[in-house]
């Protein structure tokens, strides 16, 4: 399977190149951070992965130019050409014992978050998939802006950062012992699906708050949908409040 994903690499690194050159690589930067949302510092981390100043595994590259590739088709409304490279639905990371995840969806969460999907599982000491705020099926806004269907959970478990890669971290985790993550997820054959995970950090339950609008967003979504979208943000803060050991009348 890693032959795979080298050939897939080669062809995924050729799309880049062309499209980087047709323009330039500050200009290509540009229109990802915008679809994506980036602050300064991942644009800059982005750079690093596209001058190759930043080491990459083969499986990791893979999902990190699959989400670019997907980014820039999607931005020229050709999602057409992006589905005839016929990629390879998984990686031999990309399904876990008891959960999985789309390879590009990993890749701009690493891009995006600096957290790898296996690694919120790997690295959770076994805390992983205790605290879950549940909710039931709702219409979402998902991080590609498309609207879906779903039945989603928000998974809070912690990362003990000893012994892990840190070089996709945002700086200012990188000399934390312990993070507090947060993932969206579905349920797929008995398995936790990712769709996001991201570090949680806050010094007031103010802050706290808009950590988890930020994490479970709402934008265009009917009242009634807005009320289950709320209904989950009470429940997670609750249980963060608990994790944190915040009062919630503070």
């Amino acid at each position: 399977m890693n032959k795979e994903a080298t050939h897939e690499n080669e062809l995924l690194s050729k799309i880049l190149s062309e499209e980087i050159k047709a323009t330039d690589i500050d200009t290509f930067l540009q229109r990802i951070r915008t679809e994506l949302q980036l602050s300064e510092e991942r644009t800059e981390f982005l750079k690093k992965i596209l001058n190759g100043t930043c080491k990459l595994s083969i499986n990791t590259r893979n999902e990190i130019f699959r989400c670019l590739v997907k980014k820039n088709y999607e931005n020229k409304g050709d999602m057409y050409s992006y589905d005839q490279l016929e990629l390879a639905e998984n990686n031999i990371i990309s399904n876990g014992p008891c959960w999985e995840y789309d390879p590009a969806k990993n890749g701009q969460n690493i891009i995006k978050h600096g957290i790898e999907f296996g690694s919120v599982a790997s690295y959770g000491g076994g805390d992983f998939g205790r605290l879950i705020s549940y909710t039931a099926p709702g219409r979402w806004i998902n991080e590609d802006g498309e609207e879906e269907e779903e039945e989603r959970r928000i998974v809070f478990s912690k990362y003990y950062t000893n012994g892990a890669d840190k070089k996709f971290f945002l700086d200012r985790f990188k000399d934390d012992d312990i993070l507090c993550i947060a993932s969206v997820v579905t349920m797929h054959d008995m398995k936790f699906r990712f769709i996001s995970s991201r570090v949680i950090k806050a010094d007031s339950l103010a802050q706290l708050t808009r950590e988890i609008k930020n994490l479970i967003k709402d934008l265009e979504l009917d009242e009634q949908d807005k009320n289950i979208i709320n209904n989950l943000r009470e429940s997670a803060l609750s249980i963060l409040a608990k994790y944190y050991d915040f009062s919630l009348n503070n």
